[in-house]
């Protein structure tokens, strides 16, 4: 299966979001996925789930609640930093329903003095890393730094949630990183996580019911990281086109030189034989 970025995955998200396939569809189906990988494992009874302020603690937060169902398993849940911090609604509004699912612990880490909590990563059988998604790049802050950390100190058995926290999913490049048993990474293998046996443990690719003109045709996600104009812009900043056609018909150059001027190309140049270019001009 072929790899794409993480920049790509973004785009095909908002493809599916202007398509009519919501977010928090997407964020239930990969959460849920998260839950039948844990209680697919042989020792499950204690999970621990630490979540991020984004999406991909959204994921596992879905994965808590969908835990939260079997009375044989103690489903506890970190979240890193304040609920008043979480930066999507899907991800806030899914870290609220745990609030109501019979979580046997639910806690708010902003640094490491909580010790009583950091107990919940020795008692742990399983441990969902939903700390940092595809999106994240650069240096770990904390308390993020501190929790994976607590995650690689233990025996317990590591799935992480796309990426494994820490770990550039573009570049496979990274310093304070989660070593995952598996990674379930969604849709789609990310270009950075191959490779990378050390920190992504088996990498499993999830179908999350992606709309399959999300990623085969053209649509807003691909269009928004285009460059807009500035409002003082001149002549030559915004892009110069070069068309070569015309050695018989001088339509399509004409076209596709109108086509170019009107998605936003300053400067257009059409390259074509003496015998039309008058007819183009």
């Amino acid at each position: 299966m072929q790899s794409i970025t993480p920049d790509r995955m973004k785009a095909i998200d908002t493809n599916c979001t202007h398509l009519g396939l919501k977010g928090i569809q997407l964020m239930e189906n990969a959460g849920a996925a998260i839950a039948r990988k844990v209680l697919s494992l042989d020792v499950h009874n204690n999970v621990l789930i630490v979540a991020g302020r984004g999406n991909n603690g959204g994921d596992a937060s879905v994965a808590a609640r969908h835990l939260s169902y079997y009375d044989n398993i103690r489903a506890r849940v970190i979240l890193a930093g304040k609920a008043s911090g979480i930066r999507t609604k899907d991800a806030l509004e899914n870290f609220n329903l745990l609030k109501h699912c019979g979580i046997k612990g639910l806690a708010e880490i902003t640094d490491s003095t909580q010790s009583d909590v950091f107990q919940w990563f020795k008692e742990a059988d399983v441990i969902v890393d939903g700390l940092l998604g595809t999106g994240i790049r650069g240096h770990v802050r904390e308390p993020e730094a501190t929790l994976i950390d607590a995650i690689n100190t233990g025996n317990s058995y590591v799935v992480a949630v796309d990426t494994p926290s820490g770990l550039d999913p573009a570049t496979g490049k990274g310093e304070n990183t989660v070593m995952a048993d598996t990674t379930l990474t969604f849709h789609r293998m990310k270009t950075g996580l191959e490779n990378q046996g050390e920190f992504t443990g088996d990498v499993e690719v999830i179908n999350i019911g992606v709309c399959r003109d999300a990623e085969d045709t053209v649509n807003r996600g691909d269009l928004e990281p285009l460059l807009k104009r500035r409002i003082d812009s001149h002549k030559g900043q915004s892009g110069r086109v070069l068309i070569i056609g015309g050695g018989r018909y001088s339509g399509a150059p004409a076209l596709s030189a109108m086509a170019a001027l009107r998605t936003g190309a300053d400067i257009v140049t059409i390259a074509s034989p003496a015998n039309v270019s008058d007819t183009i001009a």
